[in-house]
């Protein structure tokens, strides 16, 4: 299973995210749920990084990846991140026992 710890802070604002474990609803390389998963998270860091430029905490190792804010949340980076919040959940509607946000 797929554990997602999303990170808030005090108003409620994301701060950054945890991606943790493998989903296991295929053989490697065909596993939907993890690629979707990874997509979703993949692209929130690029467009923290990259895009918005922000300065990221960051560590990505064998499908795991964790994600942290080193300033306060704007509105900006908030659309990115809940973004990827309504993805997962949409996700974990559908694959229950595959993901689970924390």
């Amino acid at each position: 299973m797929i554990r997602v710890r999303i990170e808030r802070d005090a108003t409620g604002r994301i701060r950054g995210f945890e991606a943790k474990g493998h989903a296991g609803a295929g053989p490697k390389g065909n596993d939907i749920v993890c690629a979707a998963v990874s997509v979703l998270t993949d692209s929130v860091f690029l467009g923290l990084d990259r895009h918005l430029k922000r300065p990221l905490e960051w560590s990505a190792d064998s499908g795991d990846i964790s994600v942290r804010l080193k300033d306060a949340p704007d509105e900006m980076t908030e659309a990115i991140l809940a973004t990827m919040v309504l993805g997962l959940t949409e996700i974990q509607k559908l694959y229950p026992d595959k993901l689970r946000i924390l």
